[in-house]
């Protein structure tokens, strides 16, 4: 978008950076390039994106994270997810300029859900490993009551 004044560049601000007019977004037509840009409290680490990744990113309209689903590439990939995967859920075209707030209250609630879902799955990882070296320990005769 550009400001109506000065024709400077625009990323969802409220005002211009250029010449400070005050922008209001009602009645501008949306075109794909204000779509592209992606405001910078948006970009920033989403868990849902990381731990849900596929299941998130068809919730969200955005098809990369689809790319989950390859053998050993999905190691790499699942943190392109949560690195990305704000920026690649605004550019689905779902969210307009005025929608930050509402964007970024639907990916709190994915972020909440893909944190516990680490945790839990954090926990449960070190639990199996304790109870592995018990039993090895045990079976290998040294665990003593």
């Amino acid at each position: 978008m550009k400001c109506p004044i000065c024709h400077g560049p625009l990323k969802g601000e409220a005002y211009c950076p250029n010449c400070g007019q005050a922008i209001t977004y009602e009645g501008i037509k949306q075109t794909y390039s204000d779509i592209t840009l992606v405001p910078s409290e948006i970009k920033k680490w989403n868990w849902g994106a990381f731990t849900f990744n596929i299941f998130w990113g068809i919730g969200n309209k955005t098809y990369l994270p689809l790319l989950c689903l390859i053998p050993y590439f999905n190691l790499i990939w699942i943190f392109v997810c949560g690195f990305k995967g704000n920026e690649w859920a605004w550019k689905s075209g779902n969210y307009s300029v005025n929608d930050i707030e509402k964007f970024l209250m639907i990916q709190n609630t994915w972020n909440r859900g893909g944190l516990a879902k680490f945790i839990i799955g954090l926990i449960g990882a070190i639990l199996i490993f304790i109870l592995y070296g018990m039993l090895f320990a045990y079976l290998m005769g040294f665990y003593y009551y």
